[in-house]
Parts: structure tokens; C-alpha cells; sequence
């Protein structure tokens, strides 16, 4: 009895972990699924609200994906600096970031091309230990593309191959790509050649980036050799493909080939999509053909497809292009009728519009519209309100233009060029004020922006239109002492203040045009008058012949 007392008790059974709960486990896959509906959307604001919810109840180890799935909402939206306080965010609370993470952040600055942002990722990421793979190097690449940036995408290839990594599909379309957008067509034919000898397959992408690159270099041949390229492969043309090859055809503005273009589409049982017609618009708007453009969209409507905010935006375009003022706010009340929401790009067509017109009280009442749709005016909108009150005969228009550059630097937008450019050229061309122009030159340069030829262009058109010839010919010597290269625009303009001279500075014009040839700089059809004005058709005619250049029919005329 004593020993069994002095046993030891038995030990309690161990203590298991509580089995999970179900809901809980399932309502967490939920709610991640939906995280990442969000993501895709690139609905950051909804996605990190959600965020806020998840962490307190998801276990530690899942923290990383969410806070990732946030930051691929940010990518899809091209937000970079709301990408940023995420990381931010991330790292303080002791998240230890995945390539994944560096990965999306990469790839946030390659959609803004912003190489420096990308290339200061890519150090973050090595400094933490981890290698770059050929997602990353081809990030860096399309950073490098979206800049622009050939020579760089190029240099970051290199790179990886010293890293022993094979570029693959993705990678040589994104170099296509980036050599495309230069228009630099011979380039990016090149890269499609070196990634065939490298036994990869050309991808349906690979063609609509060549397709593309032709049609920024408005290059027909290369358009119908990469098409020819497709039909021998192994691909079956997509809907992409047709639609690329479309693009293309339609910015080389030849009608024959976009008949044949729809005609092949009919053929292979392809029908058109809101992006076939609104390639055709687009076009017809970028030349300011309306008649062209609103019929696209009646058999864009008759196909039973609804126009996008890209669709109205381009046919507003167009209206804005004539000044028809009228016919854009119609267009933008037929947007609202079909639920389509009105876009920055909107507001500033109008707004352009209202500018073309002279209207400032309707420029004034779209600015309004624009602030109450919560839209925040980037530069390009702002240099257009600027520029349209500036160009306004009313008599408030100059107040109201001073107004709106003080809102743009409150906004922390600082002018650039195309800012003091309007300025400049509303004062010595609208107004004839050349020293309130000079002024704005003057203050240009206390902003440490640099003026352009188009600046001093502004200036010497002015005098000259006042007869002012000393004044103009020294605004074109300081144009050339500072450093900028006239072209023949500002040749035209030094021209005509010596031919409206009373009487007509022959001999400055014939000296101005000499140079003008010497230097290399082709004459228009401007020019030759001009210069009739100033010499007389027959001198005038003597002096191009003279410089071993054609006879012109005006002169022979003579």
C-alpha cells in the first residue's frame, strides 16, 4: 500500500491543438479569393480595406501572399507611390519580402517606364539575398521598352545571360516591343530572327509586336512580311493578330489595305471587336476625318457592339479637332445616356474644343465638370486649360489662365515646356503683348525649364508680325547662341519679318536662306513664297537655281 502511494500519478494525456474550424479555414479562401478579384481589377483601395480585415485572422505565414496580392492590385493599376507605402508598410511589420514581391514592384515601374524605379528594385532585392530570374530581367527589359529605351533593354538581355539565364519567348517579344515603339522596324526584325535561330517559337504576341512596330514606322513592306511570317507558321492567326495587322493598316491611311484587311478577317471567320472599329476611329480621328469616324461607329453600333470611353474619346477628338463644340458635348451626353463614365481624356477633349471655339465660359464650366467627377488634372490637362484660356480673346481670359497655373503648382504639378511654350505664344501671337511674352521666356528659365525652338519661334513670329524686324533677328541669334537648332519653321519666320519689311530686306533674306541650305535644312513650299515676297519670283527663282536646286513652276512663271 505504501508503494502503490508513493507512485507517481499517471501523466495526463497530451494536449492537442484544437482542430481548426472549418468555416474559419473556408471563410479565409473566401475572402483571399476575393483579394484577389481585387487584385486583378486592380482595385487597390478595395483590396487593401480587405487587407486591414484578413491579417488579424490569417495565420503569420500567409501574411506575405496577401500583403503580395495588394501589391499586384497596385501593379494592374499602375500605382506606384500607393505601391510603395505598401512595401513600406510590409517591412515595419516584419514581413520578410519574396522575389514576388520584388517581382511586382518591378513590374509597377516597367508599366510606368520608369527605369530608375525598376533598376532600384532590382538592387533591393539582390541586397536581400535573393537572385533575379527571367521574369525579373524581362521587367527590366519591358521597364527599358516603355521608356523607350532600346539600347538599355538590350543591355539588361546581357546582363542575364551573364547570369547564365536563357531568355525565353516573353523576353525576345518584350525586345521586339521595345525596339518597335522607336519605330526602329530593321531592329526588331533582327530580334525576331535571333530568336528563331535560338529554336524559340514566334507567340501570337511576338507578331502583334512586330505588326505594331510597323505600324509606328508606317512601314507597309514590313507589315506585309510579318503577316506573310504568320501564314507560314504553325500559329492560327487570332483575334489579336487580325486586329493588330488592322492597326496597322489603318494608321498607313491606305483604304485598299484595310479593305483587303477586313476582307482576309471575313475570310477566316473572324469577326470584328470594339478593338477593330476603334482602330478604324481612332485613325479617322487622329486626321480630324469626321465623316469617316462617325461612320465607323454607326456599323460599330449595327454589329450590335457598345462603344467604350476609347470609342467616345476618339470621336470627341475628332469634334475638337474642327471646334465643333457642339458636337462634342452631344457625343459626351450620348456616353452618360449609355452608362459610360467620362475619363480625364474626356474632360480635356472638350475642353479643347471650348478652346478651339474661343468659348472660355464653357472652358471654364468643363473645368468645373472635371472637379466634380473627383478627377485630378494631370499636366497634359492642365497645359490645355492653360493654353486655351490664354489663347481667348475675352478680356478675363489672361486672369483666368494665371489661375489655373497657380492651381497646377499648388497641385505640386510643376510647368514644363508645353506650359511656357502656350504662354509665350498666346502673348506674342493672340495678344500681341511681346513683353509680357518675354517675360514668360524670362521666367521659363528661373524655372530651369529649356526653351525650344518653338519658344523663340513665338517671339520672332511676333515682331514680325508687327514689323519689328531688328527685334526678331536678334531673337533669332539669341535662339542660336543658346544652344537650340532652328528649324525651318523659325527659318520661315525670319524670312517673313525681312519680307514685310518696308522696304523688303533682300539681302538679310537672301543671306538667312544660304544658311538655311548650307545647314542642311530641306525648304517647303512656305519658304520658296516667302522668299518671292522678299527678293521677287524671278531673284527669288535665281537664288534656289543658283544653290543647285530645282526650278520651282512659280518661278518659271515668272
Amino acid at each position: 500500500r505504501k508503494l502503490s502511494e508513493l507512485r507517481s500519478p499517471p501523466l495526463p494525456p497530451p494536449q492537442l491543438p484544437p482542430p481548426p474550424n472549418q468555416s474559419s479555414v473556408v471563410g479565409l479562401r473566401k475572402s483571399s479569393a476575393e483579394l484577389n478579384e481585387f487584385a486583378i481589377r486592380g482595385d487597390v483601395a478595395a483590396a487593401e480595406c480587405l487587407l486591414r480585415r484578413l491579417l488579424p485572422k490569417a495565420p503569420a505565414r500567409q501574411h506575405r501572399m496577401l500583403w503580395n496580392t495588394v501589391l499586384k492590385a497596385c501593379a494592374n493599376a499602375g500605382d506606384n507611390a500607393r505601391a510603395q507605402q505598401i512595401f513600406s508598410e510590409m517591412t515595419q511589420s516584419r514581413v520578410q519580402p519574396s522575389g514576388r514581391t520584388f517581382g511586382k514592384l518591378i513590374k509597377i515601374a516597367a508599366k510606368l517606364g520608369s527605369q530608375r524605379d525598376a533598376q532600384k528594385w532590382l538592387f533591393a532585392m539582390v541586397a536581400s539575398g535573393l537572385v533575379a530570374d527571367v521574369v525579373t530581367y524581362t521587367e527590366l527589359i519591358d521597364a527599358a521598352a516603355k521608356a523607350g529605351d532600346g539600347a538599355r533593354a538590350t543591355l539588361w538581355l546581357d546582363r542575364m545571360r551573364t547570369a547564365t539565364l536563357e531568355p525565353n519567348a516573353t523576353t525576345y517579344t518584350t525586345l521586339i516591343d521595345a525596339h518597335g515603339h522607336l519605330g526602329d522596324v530593321l531592329a526588331a526584325e533582327a530580334w525576331l530572327c535571333t530568336m528563331t535561330s535560338a529554336g524559340i517559337a514566334p507567340t501570337a504576341a511576338t507578331f502583334v509586336a512586330m505588326m505594331g512596330a510597323a505600324a509606328v514606322a508606317h512601314d507597309a513592306e514590313a507589315l506585309h512580311r510579318c503577316w506573310m511570317q504568320v501564314r507560314r507558321s504553325d500559329l492560327q492567326a487570332t483575334m489579336e493578330m487580325h486586329n493588330a495587322r488592322l492597326n496597322a493598316v489603318a494608321r498607313l491611311g491606305d483604304s485598299a489595305l484595310v479593305e483587303s484587311c477586313l476582307e482576309d478577317m471575313r475570310s477566316a471567320g473572324v469577326a470584328m471587336t470594339e478593338l477593330s472599329y476603334n482602330s478604324l476611329i481612332g485613325k479617322a480621328a487622329s486626321v480630324g476625318d469626321t465623316s469617316t469616324a462617325t461612320l465607323w461607329h454607326a456599323k460599330m453600333l449595327e454589329a450590335r457592339l457598345r462603344p467604350s470611353i476609347i470609342t467616345y474619346n476618339a470621336l470627341i477628338v475628332c469634334e475638337a479637332k474642327s471646334g465643333d463644340l457642339s458636337g462634342a458635348q452631344r457625343l459626351r451626353a450620348q456616353m452618360l445616356r449609355e452608362a459610360v463614365q467620362p475619363d480625364e481624356i474626356t474632360y480635356t477633349s472638350l475642353g479643347d474644343a471650348a478652346a478651339k471655339a474661343g468659348d472660355l465660359e464653357a472652358l471654364q464650366r468643363i473645368r468645373s465638370e472635371l472637379a466634380q467627377a473627383n478627377i485630378r488634372p494631370s499636366l497634359m490637362s492642365y497645359n490645355m486649360f492653360i493654353g486655351g484660356a490664354a489663347r481667348s480673346a475675352d478680356a478675363s481670359a489672361e486672369l483666368q489662365a494665371h489661375r489655373w497655373l497657380g492651381e497646377m503648382v499648388m497641385q505640386a504639378i510643376q510647368p514644363d515646356s508645353v506650359t511656357f511654350n502656350v504662354l509665350v505664344d498666346a502673348c506674342a501671337a493672340v495678344s500681341g503683348d511681346l513683353a509680357r511674352a518675354e517675360a514668360w521666356l524670362a521666367r521659363m528659365g528661373a524655372a530651369s525649364v529649356e526653351p525650344q525652338a518653338c519658344t523663340f519661334g513665338s517671339l520672332i513670329h511676333g515682331h514680325a508680325r508687327q514689323g519689328r524686324t531688328e527685334e526678331a533677328s536678334e531673337w533669332f541669334g539669341r535662339m542660336e547662341r543658346s544652344g537650340v537648332k532652328a528649324t525651318v519653321i523659325q527659318y520661315n519666320q525670319l524670312l517673313n519679318a525681312f519680307a514685310r519689311a518696308r522696304p523688303a530686306r533682300s539681302v538679310e533674306a537672301s543671306a538667312v536662306f544660304k544658311r538655311m541650305i548650307s545647314r542642311g535644312i530641306s525648304a517647303t513650299d512656305v519658304t520658296l513664297a516667302t522668299l518671292s515676297r522678299a527678293l521677287g519670283n524671278a531673284r527669288a527663282a535665281a537664288l534656289w537655281t543658283s544653290l543647285g536646286q530645282c526650278r520651282y513652276a512659280w518661278a518659271e512663271s515668272e
